[in-house]
């Protein structure tokens, strides 16, 4: 565990949350477990100094992450097909 002056959090976890989703999703995840409520987007990407489309991209990375939705790319001829599956 990591102990902060505001938050403990799981290591593990948050370092899966790093790994597969980035910087700015694990700030995002960082922040909603200080909160620990429901925080609108504005709020949420001035906390994290973060545009609002930027916060919106880590909000659903991290929301599929957390969902266990992986998004894929297929190998087709068209570089926009994907699969979304459940992990």
């Amino acid at each position: 565990m990591i102990w902060t002056t505001s938050m403990i959090i799981e290591t593990d976890a948050a370092m899966d949350i790093l790994r597969e989703c980035g910087t700015e999703a694990f700030a995002v995840y960082c922040f909603l477990e200080v909160r620990k409520g429901p925080v609108g987007i504005e709020d949420l990407a001035k906390a994290c100094s973060f545009s609002i489309e930027t916060t919106e991209r880590a909000v659903q990375k991290l929301g599929e992450y957390q969902l266990g939705i992986r998004v894929q790319r297929l190998s087709t001829d068209t570089p926009d097909s994907k699969v979304v599956e459940l992990r």
